[in-house]
């Protein structure tokens, strides 16, 4: 893979909540006649923790009167973008949590860093009551609690017939209460830019890829995965070029050699965990995902 930072593109749209944000592009200087902002950016949607995607985004002499407004505490939303060329695909999308926002000084330079959650409005700030002494139903809990944020699950992998046997409390944010039972039901909770939510099990092969998606493929003969497939106690880990649209239960391709780099092995995974990385300054600009496998085979070349 070519460590030249030329082709990348960053686009971060940022604002307060009924204005109209602005729009931080940073792209080659030679292909864009656009301002180029520096902008670092990490995106990570991992299964088990109980939350959905989370950014953390740093930017580089941001303009001052976007500091101005972020510092007010006014809720605020942001989005993000990258790719190569003239095209960046949406890799993230949610408003800062609080206490999200910091403005630093580093000797010629300022440097503003936000960390923001799906979810939006709904996710951070509406607070539920329940109170069931006994046999409560979990899933029952999960769909009260997304009806009164307003968000709609597409995808519900706890079992009907979990429950709790003694009874659920809670009084407090819906955030706290989802997050708690999820991990209760020992799923993945994932909320999209536009209020789907998806509770997924990680032992679960179902993808969430129709016939008609394509499939990203990362192949150690393309350049597109980068460096060796290892194991860990979660999955196979991989790191690939950055692609947008991945997310946990989504379906991906590897094609890379084994151990002893004599075959070409091809491997069909639903990922579980999901971490982009970008800047467009250091050589940072992948994908890092672990999945399960669920297809595999050799291929003769």
């Amino acid at each position: 893979m070519s460590e030249a930072l030329y082709g990348r593109r960053v686009e971060v749209i940022v604002g307060l909540q009924g204005k109209p944000g602005y729009s931080l592009v940073s792209a080659s200087p030679l292909l864009s006649m656009e301002p180029a902002y520096r902008i670092d950016f990490a995106v990570t949607d991992a299964v088990g923790d109980g939350k959905p995607a989370q950014a953390v985004v740093t930017i580089c002499n941001p303009p001052k009167r976007l500091v101005a407004d972020l510092l007010t505490g006014e809720k605020a939303f942001i989005s993000i973008a990258a790719g190569y060329g003239d095209r960046a695909g949406l890799l993230f999308a949610g408003k800062p949590l609080r206490d999200g926002v910091e403005f630093s000084r580093e000797s010629a330079d300022t440097k503003l860093k936000i960390t923001a959650m799906t979810g939006g409005t709904a996710y951070r700030d509406t607070y539920s009551t329940i109170s069931l002494n006994s046999n409560a139903v979990v899933v029952s809990l999960v769909e009260q609690l997304c009806k009164e944020m307003g968000f709609t699950i597409v995808k519900n992998d706890i079992p009907t017939s979990l429950t709790y046997p003694r009874g659920f409390s809670h009084a407090g944010t819906a955030a706290s209460a989802l997050s708690r039972l999820s991990r209760y039901a020992k799923v993945h909770m994932s909320i999209s830019a536009t209020g789907e939510v998806r509770f997924l099990d990680p032992n679960n092969d179902q993808v969430l890829a129709s016939s008609q998606e394509k499939v990203p493929l990362f192949s150690s003969i393309t350049g597109t995965l980068i460096g060796m497939v290892s194991k860990t106690d979660k999955g196979t880990k991989f790191r690939g070029l950055l692609i947008s649209g991945l997310s946990p239960g989504k379906q991906v391709v590897l094609e890379h050699y084994d151990a002893l780099g004599r075959s070409l092995v091809r491997s069909t995974l639903v990922l579980r965990d999901v971490k982009y990385d970008g800047s467009t300054e250091k050589k940072n600009f992948y994908v890092t995902c672990v999945g399960r496998v669920v297809k595999s085979e050799r291929v003769v070349t």
